[in-house]
């Protein structure tokens, strides 16, 4: 940053920030600094919603895979469905007829970025954005 007052100069980076534009990439991204001091990374993750084979079972999908020593600190999920409808992940749905509940969520799991569903009805979709550091 350099200017004056009334006057200043940023990077685009800088400006970004300030105007909470967010460029979310499925390559690497330095976006900040941990608690712990290390370069804080956020990648996104994106892969079809697996549909389970029968009602009243859940099926899981990999979606990708954090690089190696890579620690999650946070991440965001989103659906979209089929019929482009934007929906936040842990997505939660009951059956009218059997008073079943289903889930359609995502997890990160020894490394592993998946999705799980419960309900052959939904598909689509899924976006998750995944916070970490490197744990050298």
């Amino acid at each position: 940053m350099s200017g004056n007052r009334d006057t200043i100069t940023i990077t685009q980076e800088e400006y970004n920030r300030l105007t909470n534009k967010v460029n979310f990439s499925n390559q690497e991204q330095a976006i900040g600094t941990w608690t712990n001091g290390k370069t804080l990374y956020r990648q996104l993750y994106t892969g079809s919603i697996p549909v389970p084979e029968t009602s009243f079972s859940e099926v899981t999908s990999v979606i990708g895979n954090l690089p190696n020593k890579a620690i999650a600190v946070d991440y965001n999920a989103k659906w979209k469905s089929s019929d482009l409808n934007l929906a936040d992940l842990p997505f939660v749905g009951a059956s009218n007829n059997s008073g079943n509940v289903f889930r359609l969520d995502a997890q990160i799991v020894d490394g592993k970025v998946s999705v799980r569903n419960g309900n052959i009805d939904w598909s689509g979709t899924a976006y998750v954005w995944v916070c970490y550091y490197y744990n050298d």
